[in-house]
């Protein structure tokens, strides 16, 4: 049996001072063109630049993440190439909703980075991501959670 979104996000709002921690998964998606990123328009962030991902679902792999998410943010096929590192965000305010109302929750959220490879170029956006874009500089003004984290592992070079 899997959680519906509400009940992910009450157990999330009920948990969030007794150390649970939501598993997540970001990609760095990478082609000739440049790091894919998605302009996020749902919290947190809303108007940031984000790498596609979220959280991993129970049972699901990294593999089948992966294909899920690059699907799903991008509309495209992906190749792992490998890990490359983890992000943690010890004190992220989220907005979700819990029985269809609007709440503000703290979540401790820890994500693995996977770098991939785009198998085509023609990347769209979803309902979560109506702009998607390929970058070969970090995007100005870069006030999303991922860009330092691009910088800081040479995935951009500093503007």
């Amino acid at each position: 049996m899997r959680l519906t979104n509400s009940q992910y996000a009450e157990v999330f709002d009920r948990t969030s001072g007794l150390g649970v921690v939501r598993a997540c998964v970001d990609l760095v998606v990478t082609s000739q063109k440049g790091i894919a990123l998605v302009k996020r328009s749902i919290p947190p962030q809303v108007g940031a630049w984000h790498l596609p991902g979220g959280k991993i679902e129970s049972g699901e792999s990294f593999e089948e993440f992966a294909a899920r998410t690059a699907h799903h943010d991008l509309g495209i096929e992906v190749e792992i190439v490998g890990a490359v590192g983890g992000m943690n965000f010890p004190a992220e305010k989220s907005t979700m909703e819990i029985d269809g109302v609007e709440c503000e929750i703290i979540v401790h959220s820890m994500s693995v980075v996977l770098h991939c490879r785009a198998k085509s170029l023609d990347i769209r956006g979803s309902a979560e991501w109506k702009n998607v874009g390929w970058f070969t500089a970090a995007p100005i003004p870069a006030h999303s959670i991922h860009i330092p984290w691009l910088l800081e592992h040479s995935f951009f070079t500093p503007a």
